[in-house]
């Protein structure tokens, strides 16, 4: 905002600079964060609920990547950030390795509302 009110002529040489270096920023960081979503993992994320026999046991989170085999337990998932038709997740792995995912409801929209009951029961 403060770009767009500002008169850059009235302020010379700096002024242009400035809003060069800003612009110039600007454009890296979103360029990082394009081919950083273009990488993110491909995969499938599941909760396993107890087999409700014992009031103790709790359910399970599990990632599967999309080239992997075998699936990988998660001690931890948070929702950082909710946008409802996309989910921004903080998974902690069984070996303590800290991910991001975000999560679109266009992957799976029959189970989408499934999801979000397991994410919101998870933080109680």
């Amino acid at each position: 905002m403060f770009l767009l009110q500002t008169d850059v002529r009235s302020q010379g040489l700096w002024g242009w600079l400035i809003c060069c270096a800003v612009l110039f920023g600007w454009s890296a960081w979103m360029a990082w964060a394009f081919l950083n979503w273009r990488r993110s993992p491909v995969g499938s994320l599941h909760w396993s609920s107890g087999d409700g026999q014992r009031l103790d046991e709790a359910g399970a989170w599990s990632w599967t990547d999309q080239a992997a085999v075998e699936s990988l337990g998660l001690a931890e998932v948070e929702c950082v950030l909710d946008l409802q038709r996309w989910v921004l997740l903080r998974v902690v792995g069984v070996d303590r390795g800290q991910h991001w995912l975000w999560v679109e409801r266009s992957a799976r929209a029959s189970r989408w509302r499934d999801l979000r009951r397991a994410l919101v029961s998870n933080r109680a």
